[in-house]
């Protein structure tokens, strides 16, 4: 996280549809302050992209949606 000046951050695992485990990881702020926890809100903005992915691959692995071009 250092290498990207992240002070913190949260992980959740998924597995078949459900959360398999939540953990937090360095402190809420850059100068220190409150550990992250899994309670911890951060904003979601880049996450789109990764639900996004997801929901596409799962319209292909479906039928629903076809590739275009050549």
């Amino acid at each position: 996280m250092g290498d990207y000046q992240v002070p913190g951050v949260s992980v959740a695992v998924i597995d078949e549809y459900q959360i398999a485990w939540v953990k937090g990881y360095g402190v809420r702020a850059i100068d220190g302050g409150e550990a992250v926890t899994p309670q911890t809100l951060f904003h979601a903005g880049s996450v789109a992209k990764s639900i996004s992915a997801a929901a596409t691959l799962t319209l292909v692995e479906k039928d629903l949606l076809k590739r275009s071009g050549p």
